[in-house]
């Protein structure tokens, strides 16, 4: 469903060890799984989401047994990849998606 590169599966992998390590002291970081979808919003239309989950729902589609994509963000995010970057002092993960049309000036909110 989602393809993920070198740096984002180093994320999360890290991620992922952070939080089996901290969980126990902080209750909100007891999650298992990443989801990511996508909401009305933005001046293009789009923005994608990223959240924690604990749960797989019925006709979710999982990558790399961590990465969620909902049955609503499925045909939007089908080719892309995950991506994690680093810009200056900034780091964050970047969904690169042939399925885009446009993209806003700051990056945030994507059309299709």
């Amino acid at each position: 469903m989602l393809e993920l590169t070198e740096n984002a599966e180093k994320r999360i992998k890290w991620l992922y060890k952070c939080r089996l390590l901290l969980s126990s002291k902080i209750p909100r970081l007891d999650w298992l799984y990443i989801r990511i979808g996508i909401k009305d919003a933005g001046c293009s239309g789009f923005e994608y989401t990223f959240d924690y989950d604990n749960e797989i729902l019925e006709k979710d589609k999982v990558s790399n047994n961590i990465i969620v994509v909902g049955e609503a963000a499925q045909p939007y995010l089908e080719g892309s990849t995950l991506d994690w970057i680093k810009e200056g002092v900034n780091e964050r993960f970047k969904i690169i998606n042939p399925n885009e049309s446009s993209q806003c000036g700051c990056g945030v909110s994507v059309q299709f």
